[in-house]
């Protein structure tokens, strides 16, 4: 579901079943053509529970980098974990990674309804659990940036329910990280 709010949770869908892989896209972003077909062949060869790919922004004018992404896509690993890659830290956007279904399953993901920046206590939480990720750095996803009066999420910087709901995500993630992870090094990190 486009906007953020709401992101559809998989396991509420049966005619999944008989899929290997779940990849999430928000309905006005682009994925250009190849990307899932060199994500799959990743994940087959190197065994990943999730493979991600690099992302860059555009508008109807040009394409540039996006700069959250340049942290996690510039020195990482071609098969890594974020124990190695710190950095996969701010790899927080579901759309960006071709998730085993069976890893997604059996670790229960979920996204929290009614809340911005639902995918932050999913992704990172995939991130620790997958034994390993693999990296296809190529640009694979493209972000849109809205150019009109009506702003997406991560646009509207101005809104309280944004910094109210970042919080909460917070507090998600930091209670996922207590119960889960001994990793100090991570836990400085984040």
């Amino acid at each position: 579901k486009d906007g953020g709010i709401g992101r559809i949770n998989v396991t509420k869908f049966l005619g999944f079943k008989n899929y290997k892989y779940i990849y999430y896209m928000d309905s006005d972003d682009v994925i250009p053509e190849g990307t899932l077909c060199n994500m799959y062949a990743l994940s087959e060869k190197n065994g990943s529970e999730m493979t991600i790919c690099n992302v860059a922004r555009f508008n109807s004018n040009k394409i540039w980098e996006s700069g959250i992404h340049r942290t996690v896509f510039e020195n990482v690993k071609h098969i890594t974990h974020i124990s190695e890659n710190p950095e996969l830290l701010f790899d927080t956007t579901s759309w960006n990674k071709l998730i085993l279904r069976e890893f997604y399953l059996r670790n229960q993901f979920a996204f929290p309804e009614d809340v911005l920046y639902e995918d932050i206590p999913v992704t990172i939480p995939m991130h620790i659990l997958a034994n390993k990720v693999s990296v296809y750095n190529a640009v694979g996803y493209l972000w849109r940036v809205r150019e009109s009066a009506s702003k997406s999420i991560t646009q509207n910087t101005e809104s309280i329910k944004n910094l109210v709901d970042r919080i909460r995500i917070m507090r998600m993630l930091d209670k996922f990280f207590k119960t889960n992870l001994s990793d100090a090094t991570l836990n400085i990190e984040k």
